[in-house]
């Protein structure tokens, strides 16, 4: 804070350079630091709970070096923790499946002219404008631009590193044939400059780091360099999760489970020392007589004995293994209530972590019902990320004049389903409650379109492109039913036909053909 405060080209003392240097040594010791640490019984400790003392939404944001602190401790849960790993992997899984299709519903232009059409639902005629279609024009730019930026891929990453930063900035650069997306490390934003009031009018956000550095390189190319920018909102997309109205940076989905996942793991390796010490014994020999009986019986067994062997005696000795009695059987609760509790932060089901459960197969779908919609949420983020993204796309083919202006461009997101549901049920029953006259027919098929999961279904423009097609069709009908009875007309003043011909085609049999 103070560092912020200093004027313009302030010299800094020794005392904010000690600050400094202390944050330097805080984010170095992150990896070893407990984030979610308590107080022991000496009252030792720090507790990290970050708790606003001042009033006001933009007080509730994180300071820098906890933002910082954050994201490394939650990059090394993904890297180290496998069941964080597992609960970035399946939200990543179940949200994207084997991909996203992204496609151009309609693309129109008004033409300014109008003709009479008959309207389906009141049976009127009335006044329509005409439009241009673009629909196929469209949908090859939007092609080329996934192809270009492979973004079948980049949706899983982008996805992943939201996960587990929190928050991400994809970047759009102008080039000749269209965008090119980048990511932006959202370590390297010192800042996002917004209006003070408004944090969600973004001007522009601050970038500084530096680069990495390259060893093997020849000719122009630099070995390192030092990135201070500022990149214009224009150009780039912020998405961000975990925060409240006012919070201008994301938190990362493993924030609120970071402690608890460093329990897990010391959990597992502390059952790892018992397991091992519970395969450990020693042989206690008990001997009557006086200091030179037990001095004899200690060279005797100066080795112990190989497995398999005898050892005959007397009763004045006995051997009795000893093995530490670790009461191993009382783990199984704790580990499942650590278990229950990260998959509770995670807004996953223990089942998709790996615990197994009792149960059959409806319970399992039951105590799964929530992770849909956690996944549904991830789904309804990604879907705006893809929207603006083609947004984007088809602004700049608008300025290259790839397309013309005045455009109106609507684009649909195809997601994977996320259950296997009995859909031909539901569908059944939709199209029962309509023969019923107990919904209407309109009613009917936006509930079946959500049921499909056709996001940008429209009664109106469905039933205009159904009465088309059933002219269309009509008309192709007409035609092929008047082109048969021509046929038959001629064939019915042919003459009769011989044994094994056909009207209307060449005779079967042997001698010369007319051709």
């Amino acid at each position: 804070y103070r560092l912020r405060e200093s004027e313009p080209g302030m010299v800094l003392d020794s005392s904010a350079m000690g600050q400094v240097e202390e944050g330097v040594k805080r984010l170095r010791e992150a990896d070893t630091f407990d984030l979610d640490q308590s107080f022991d019984a000496s009252g030792n400790g720090r507790d990290m709970e970050f708790l606003p003392i001042i009033g006001g939404p933009y007080n509730r944001q994180m300071y820098w070096a906890d933002f910082l602190q954050q994201q490394s401790l939650a990059y090394e849960a993904w890297t180290h923790n496998p069941v964080a790993k597992r609960i970035v992997k399946t939200i990543v899984r179940f949200v994207l499946g084997k991909g996203v299709q992204v496609s151009v519903v309609s693309a129109e232009k008004p033409t300014g002219k109008f003709e009479e059409e008959m309207n389906t639902n009141t049976g009127k005629p009335e006044r329509v404008e005409l439009v241009e279609d673009y629909r196929e024009e469209a949908n090859e730019i939007l092609n080329k631009h996934w192809k270009r930026n492979n973004m079948l891929a980049r949706s899983r990453q982008v996805l992943t590193d939201l996960i587990i930063f929190g928050e991400q900035f994809p970047r759009y650069f102008e080039v000749s044939d269209g965008l090119k997306v980048r990511q932006i490390d959202p370590a390297t934003v010192w800042e996002v400059v917004s209006d003070p009031d408004d944090c969600e009018s973004e001007f522009y956000l601050h970038q500084q780091y530096s680069t990495r550095f390259q060893t093997w390189v020849t000719g122009p190319i630099p070995t390192i360099k030092y990135i201070i920018r500022q990149v214009p909102a224009k150009h780039y997309y912020h998405m961000r999760i975990n925060v409240v109205s006012g919070e201008m940076r994301g938190r990362s989905e493993l924030f609120a489970i970071l402690g608890w996942l460093k329990r897990l793991k010391e959990f597992g390796s502390d059952r790892v020392i018992l397991n091992k010490m519970a395969n450990l014994f020693l042989l206690d020999i008990a001997v009557e007589g006086d200091a030179s009986a037990v001095e004899t019986a200690r060279q005797q067994f100066a080795a112990p004995p190989t497995p398999g062997s005898y050892y005959i005696h007397n009763t004045a000795s006995k051997m009795t293994p000893i093995s530490p009695n670790l009461r191993a059987g009382e783990a199984l609760s704790d580990w499942q209530m650590l278990y229950v509790l990260i998959a509770c932060g995670a807004g996953v089901s223990p089942e998709y972590l790996g615990l197994p459960t009792a149960g059959g197969k409806a319970d399992a779908l039951i105590g799964t019902e929530p992770d849909i919609k956690t996944f549904e949420d991830y789904q309804e983020i990604m879907e705006g990320f893809y929207q603006q993204d083609a947004q984007r796309c088809f602004d700049y083919a608008i300025e290259q004049g790839k397309l013309p202006k005045g455009l109106e461009i609507r684009v649909e997101a195809s997601f994977p389903e996320l259950a296997n549901e009995n859909r031909s049920e539901k569908l059944k029953d939709i199209a029962f409650l309509e023969s019923m006259s107990w919904i209407t027919h309109r009613r009917a098929s936006e509930m079946s379109a959500k049921e499909m999961r056709i996001t940008t279904y429209d009664y109106d423009d469905e039933q205009e492109s159904i009465v088309k097609e059933d002219v269309e069709s009509s008309i192709k009908f007409n035609a092929a039913y008047v082109q048969a009875k021509k046929g038959q007309t001629q064939d019915a003043g042919a003459p009769p036909a011989r044994g094994g011909e056909v009207p209307g085609l060449p005779p079967t049999g042997g001698g010369p053909q007319a051709h």
